[in-house]
This record gives C-alpha cells, structure tokens and sequence, in this order.
C-alpha cells in the first residue's frame, strides 16, 4: 500500500487524526463528522472503498 503525505483531520467531536495511508483513512471516515451527507466526505469514502 503507498503512503501519501500526512494531513490532519479534524473531527465534528474536536478529536483530531493524523492520516497518511488508506487503512487510517478509512479508521478516519468512520468517526464522528459533521455531515455525512456533503459531497466531500462521500467523495473521500468511494475513493477509499474502491
């Protein structure tokens, strides 16, 4: 799996993550956010289930 560079993700609970590979990014979708509904995190979900 590569690795990209790592950003960070605030959440809708103030937690944050630091995310640099897909397997975190996928731990990250599935905290607590905002709006699970806005075009953003479902376009950041399809990309890590493909």
């Amino acid at each position: 799996m590569s690795r990209f560079l790592p950003l960070t993700i605030r959440f809708a609970d103030g937690g944050s993550m630091v995310v640099s590979s897909i397997a975190e990014a996928k731990k990250a979708l599935a905290r607590a956010w905002k709006d699970k509904d806005a075009p953003a995190y479902v376009a950041a979900a399809r990309l890590v289930d493909d």
